[in-house]
């Protein structure tokens, strides 16, 4: 072996890695004959170290804090970084520092060449403080005071200070006290020593009444009322009312309503929680006129009423009446008459010219009910010749206004009536109650159509007077059509006579014992006919 300088070495040479550079060595071999052949060179390149890379050594963040970034390092342009944990763990890439917990965090950094030469770490140091206690606020007197007033409000010690109204920072207040003077809510926020902010303070809701505006009156009844009426007054104050009466206080009339029977001058004034008061309103005087005796009142005719008819109810002042239904005014009803037409319970007061009204008069109950009329017959079957008695009945008292149908009914106003019936019909009786009302009935009734038509099935044509001939037989009858056949179809009797009858003989001959048939056709006094087939039985 042999150094750059061609010294022989004494064994195979290890490279000094202190200085870059480049380092040549050269090796021969040699044989025993001591042959040595010719050398080889060995260049070794010895590549430089990167330097640690330029850091903030110390880096301060608040716990909790948020928008932390990345750690950052500056490199040499053809290096890269190479980031590190406090236990030495190689990191993907920069770290972003927690600030959860309250601490030193430690990280290195380090750049390494392409030559894969790394060069010493930079170390990096996070500290994480707590945050400020969250600040109490202290008053220095009443949060609420009147125009001209303030209150000077505190925080609890802390190293810096910024004061907020309704959640907006107030320019300047820095201070650990602030004089309020205007209404609104207020808080503070305070830094500790490491300038951690501390949460926003509880509120303090401060409230500068002012000078309350003067109130306004106003009467939502009239201000001239009648005795025994009540007169209402309003103040346009909500809240804080003081009432008086001639200038003197109403011991507790405080609400925004006031009602009161006596005449007087009637002022209000408001004051605040506070005890802010404002200016005396304007007064408004109530007047309270005498009333007059009640009437009496009385119905002419019945009290009772059909649905939609009308009473006169009269009253004993003939003049100045206002009459009422169930308590409430009837606007208009100002007669010493008025015409009921509904139920319900009517009452009159006496107005005199003032326009009082007195005592209320007596009640007259005037009840409405469903005018109802019923028509009833002894029979609804009425037999030929018969007679049927109809009769009406109401739960009013009425008259008869018509009967139909009319050519049956002589009397039309009868409230009773007697009928003969020769066919069905549908009786209509047309009422008025004495109310004015007007109903009607209507009652069917039916006429017996039994016919006692008969035609023996059997005769004995022997001549012995008995039984000899076979006809048709019935009451009503008008006229006969009767018509006799054999077993085989053949006509060998017909007659249309009224009383006909056959002997059961043909052309002259009696006919043999057998079965005969017939068809029978009757028409009755009222002009309905009847249609009957059988079978008759001859026999000698």
């Amino acid at each position: 072996w042999y150094n750059e300088t061609g010294q022989v070495l004494q064994s195979a040479p290890t490279p000094s890695t202190a200085v870059a550079g480049t380092l040549k060595y050269y090796v021969a071999q040699k044989f025993s004959t001591g042959c040595e052949g010719p050398k080889a060179e060995i260049v070794v390149t010895i590549n430089p170290l990167p330097a640690a890379p330029t850091v903030s050594a110390t880096l301060a963040y608040c716990q909790n804090q948020t928008g932390i970034p990345a750690l950052t390092a500056t490199k040499e342009t053809n290096a890269v970084l190479v980031w590190y944990n406090e236990t030495g763990q190689i990191l993907p890439s920069a770290p972003i520092p927690s600030t959860a917990t309250v601490g030193t965090q430690k990280y290195y950094v380090a750049q390494k060449f392409s030559t894969g030469c790394e060069g010493p770490k930079a170390e990096i140091l996070v500290s994480i403080s707590p945050l400020g206690s969250k600040p109490l606020i202290t008053s220095s007197g009443n949060l609420q005071f009147c125009s001209g007033g303030s209150v000077i409000l505190t925080s609890s010690t802390a190293y810096q200070y910024q004061w907020y109204k309704d959640n907006q920072p107030v320019i300047g207040a820095t201070g650990k006290s602030i004089t309020i003077t205007l209404s609104g809510e207020y808080r503070v926020e305070t830094k500790n020593v490491n300038g951690c902010s501390s949460l926003l303070s509880d509120p303090i809701v401060v409230v500068n009444e002012g000078i309350p505006t003067k109130p306004i009156i106003t009467a939502t009844t009239a201000i001239e009322l009648c005795q025994g009426e009540k007169a209402t007054l309003k103040s346009s104050a909500t809240s804080g009312n003081q009432w008086y009466r001639n200038g003197n206080i109403i011991p507790g009339a405080i609400d925004q309503i006031f009602q009161t029977f006596l005449d007087g001058s009637y002022t209000v004034k408001t004051k605040t929680p506070a005890g802010c008061e404002s200016l005396i309103s304007e007064p408004i005087s109530l007047v309270f006129k005498n009333l007059l005796p009640p009437p009496s009142i009385s119905p002419i005719g019945e009290q009772v009423i059909c649905r939609g008819g009308k009473v006169t109810l009269s009253s004993s002042s003939t003049t100045g009446n206002q009459w009422f239904k169930d308590g409430v005014l009837i606007p208009g009803a100002v007669n010493q008459t008025y015409v009921a037409t509904s139920g319900g319970v009517y009452s009159a007061k006496a107005i005199n010219t003032t326009g009082c009204g007195g005592t209320i008069s007596n009640i007259v109950q005037v009840n409405e009910v469903d005018f109802k009329i019923s028509l009833s017959a002894n029979d609804e079957l009425s037999q030929a010749g018969g007679s049927i008695v109809l009769q009406t009945s109401s739960n009013l008292k009425y008259k008869v206004v018509s009967w139909s149908p009319q050519n049956l009914f002589q009397k039309q106003d009868a409230t009773t009536q007697s009928l003969n019936l020769k066919s069905n019909v549908n009786v209509i009786v047309n009422v008025m109650s004495e109310n004015g009302c007007i109903t009607s009935a209507s009652l069917a009734l039916n006429y017996n159509k039994k016919r006692d038509l008969f035609i023996p099935n059997t005769f004995t044509p022997n001549a012995d007077g008995k039984n000899d001939f076979v006809k048709v037989y019935g009451n009503g009858i008008d006229a006969v059509e009767f018509m006799v056949y054999t077993q085989w179809g053949e006509l060998i009797y017909r007659s249309k006579e009224k009383d006909a009858s056959w002997d059961g003989n043909y052309r002259g001959l009696p006919q043999p014992v057998g079965v005969y048939l017939y068809k029978c056709v009757v028409r009755f006094d009222d002009g309905e006919e009847l249609t009957k087939h059988g079978a008759i039985n001859l026999l000698r």
